[in-house]
């Protein structure tokens, strides 16, 4: 497996075990809040929310070139990086749309 997958899997069944206990909208509201906590300090969410309507874009790229620029964590980098690819409706996570 190529190591960028091992932290996300990880990230993925923490999250999913995390949410058993969690009710949808705070899983959303979580997500919400760590995309506009740590994305937008460079940039508005237009820029995720049209990225997020292009067919196969690599979220896992976008989310670590973008965390090294702005200096996050690996755990938040795993954050934003679930709540834009596991989410149901990303979209309207992020977007409110």
């Amino acid at each position: 497996m190529p190591k960028m997958l091992i932290p996300a899997v990880l990230t993925l069944i923490t999250l999913a075990v995390a949410s058993l206990g969690v009710g949808k909208e705070t899983d959303d509201n979580g997500c919400r809040q760590a995309v506009q906590t740590n994305c937008t300090t460079c940039h508005d969410t237009g820029r995720i929310c049209a990225k997020l309507d292009t067919p196969g874009a690599d979220w896992a790229t976008t989310v670590r070139v973008m965390g090294e620029r702005g200096n996050l964590g690996q755990p938040v980098q795993d954050t934003v990086l679930a709540c834009l690819t596991t989410s149901p409706n990303p979209k309207k996570t992020v977007c409110g749309n």
